[in-house]
């Protein structure tokens, strides 16, 4: 099997398709182990936290009405846009150039089937007030 990317062409030799989904609900406030990406969640409440797109992203406590959870993409996955509208969680991994065989590892903060931040590469939601933060470390 081949497949074109952004870098070139990639052949692929027997089975390709070893995805399998993973969900882990954060401890709201708390730490949670996420052994499926080898990462620390920790969830805080209170403000003064700056986001960073690839360690932290920081939220409105109105904004979240259910649990936090950090999972791999879904099928049909898709995010609101800043100024309104929504996009596609695909497209967005294909506008970003980001290959396919590394689509399924990037992990997704987000509460039922809302995506929240697309961990590495954006916050879907605003921040808002700012006093929840999530933080992630690898452990």
């Amino acid at each position: 099997m081949a497949e074109q990317n952004g870098q070139g062409l990639v052949f692929f030799c027997g089975q390709t398709n070893n995805f399998q989904e993973w969900a882990v609900t954060l401890a709201n406030p708390g730490i949670t182990s996420v052994p499926a990406c080898g990462l620390e969640a920790e969830v805080c409440h209170g403000k003064g936290q700056r986001p960073n797109k690839s360690k932290r992203a920081v939220f409105d406590k109105a904004e979240l009405s259910q649990a936090l959870a950090l999972r791999n993409r879904r099928e049909g996955d898709w995010f609101y846009l800043p100024k309104g509208g929504r996009k596609k969680l695909s497209d967005f991994f294909i506008d970003a150039k980001i290959p396919s065989e590394n689509r399924d590892k990037i992990p997704l903060l987000a509460q039922g089937s809302q995506i929240l931040w697309i961990v590495g590469y954006r916050q879907c939601l605003s921040q808002g007030q700012g006093d929840i933060t999530v933080t992630l470390k690898k452990f």
